[in-house]
């Protein structure tokens, strides 16, 4: 796996080490406008570049990680995003919304109740003792959310907007070849076939469930 870094500082060169602790095959490269972070990135075996496009066009990553200042987020998720990488941050950036989206959450949990099946729905459980705005939390929940889906008969997906941890997650079904179910935001199956053809689909979201077991 190759993991682009972009920001090389205290926090960049931490989630290396970290990454490095977990897999040690992981190829890193960074990105960083200053240079004496890209010389000191050097130094630790950490391929380093000025901007975005230069390591884009230098190599060919499979997803990226953002260690900068939250006020640069946006600007650089979205030239990753552009370059066709799933991007992953330091800092859930969508605290607005939150309370819907827990709604949301609840709404189709008691839906799949109704049908026989147990929800499974990590994001209700683990804010309930876990912070989301403490990255090294956010990301035990996570990791903990997959442990969760591992232990799943199936993945239901709700709607046609995809998140940066629903890419994440279906990312994770894909690989575990796990059967996913495509549903509206009124749960209603969503054809797999006409799927190329819906206009409600993204680009985006077409490309988060290319490759998955759909039923």
């Amino acid at each position: 796996m190759k993991l682009l870094i972009v920001g090389l500082g205290s926090m960049g060169k931490r989630r290396a080490r970290l990454a490095r602790g977990m897999d040690a095959s992981i190829q890193i490269s960074g990105v960083d406008t200053t240079e004496s972070r890209r010389a000191e990135a050097e130094g630790l075996g950490i391929t380093a570049y000025a901007s975005i496009g230069e390591a884009v066009a230098a190599d060919k990553f499979d997803a990226a990680l953002v260690c900068t200042a939250p006020i640069t987020h946006a600007a650089i998720i979205s030239e990753l995003l552009d370059a066709g990488l799933p991007v992953f941050t330091e800092l859930n950036l969508v605290s607005d919304g939150y309370e819907e989206n827990m709604k949301k959450a609840k709404f189709y949990g008691k839906i799949v109740i109704g049908t026989g099946r147990i929800p499974v729905i990590p994001h209700l459980y683990f804010p309930t003792f876990l912070d989301e705005n403490n990255p090294n939390e956010r990301m035990t929940g996570i990791e903990m959310g997959l442990e969760l889906m591992d232990s799943c008969d199936e993945v239901y997906v709700f709607g046609f907007d995809i998140t940066e941890g629903m890419k994440f997650e279906l990312d994770h079904a894909r690989k575990k070849k796990k059967p996913v179910r495509l549903y509206d935001e009124r749960f209603n199956v969503i054809n797999v076939r006409t799927l190329p053809i819906d206009e409600r689909a993204t680009p985006e979201y077409r490309m988060a469930v290319k490759g998955l077991r759909l039923k």
